[in-house]
């Protein structure tokens, strides 16, 4: 029992040295059905050129869909590299974190310039308080009200900017491309509907648009709507 044991042993030993060792003899007995045929190790092969031995390795075909999707992979890893941020964009971020780059802004005269070319600093400038204000006395409001469709309701949301633009006689314009941002404020705080009915444009803008008359007149008494 324990010799066939030994025999068995010894026999699964020469098998596994025998590929390394004697590689022919193993073909042969593999030829024979002796041992189990296994897939070829690849190894390097040397070629030697001029008295230098360089070692080239065999390696396995690559799939051509594995290539198409590296390269893909490879191409879109290089567009995020390349993709950076604006100028504009940093612009727009400080503005809308800092009230004193606002206030900065807002107060330039030509700043109506810099919403076309920029209309997202409208939005950011409206997000304090202050400078909302003082864009709502703005004598240009028609062109940033070009650039930024919104801006009734960016405005209207803070109770003393709504109040500055329902006074401005440069207001038409505002109102007319958002006049729900004018309905809230009325209904938030009625004196913005006073305010809007003593504006020299308000009968003008009550031909333009008869349900901005109508909702005037129900935050106040004595103007006779129909």
């Amino acid at each position: 029992m324990v010799s066939n044991l030994k025999r068995c042993a010894f026999q699964t030993l020469l098998l596994c040295l025998l590929p390394v060792m004697a590689p022919q003899a193993y073909a042969q007995i593999q030829a024979q059905g002796w041992a189990p045929v296994s897939e070829p190790v690849l190894r390097p092969e040397k070629t030697v050129t001029q008295g230098t031995t360089t070692n080239t390795t065999t390696h396995a075909p690559v799939n051509a869909v594995d290539l198409d999707n590296g390269e893909k992979a490879k191409a879109q890893l290089q567009v995020e590299t390349e993709r950076t941020i604006s100028p504009n964009d940093i612009l727009v971020e400080r503005v809308r974190k800092d009230a004193f780059i606002a206030y900065k802004i807002v107060r330039d005269p030509w700043f109506w310039q810099t919403a076309q070319g920029n209309p997202a600093i409208v939005a950011a400038i409206c997000a304090h308080a202050g400078p909302a204000k003082i864009l709502a006395k703005y004598d240009h409001l028609t062109e940033v009200a070009d650039a930024d469709h919104y801006l009734c309701r960016r405005l209207t949301k803070w109770r003393a900017a709504a109040q500055a633009l329902a006074s401005n006689p440069h207001n038409g314009h505002v109102i007319a491309l958002d006049p729900q941002g004018m309905y809230t404020a009325m209904q938030r705080d009625p004196k913005v509907a006073r305010l809007l009915a003593k504006n020299i444009l308000f009968s003008q803008m009550v031909v333009e648009n008869p349900d901005l008359g109508k909702e005037v007149a129900s935050h106040i008494k004595g103007l006779p709507f129909e």
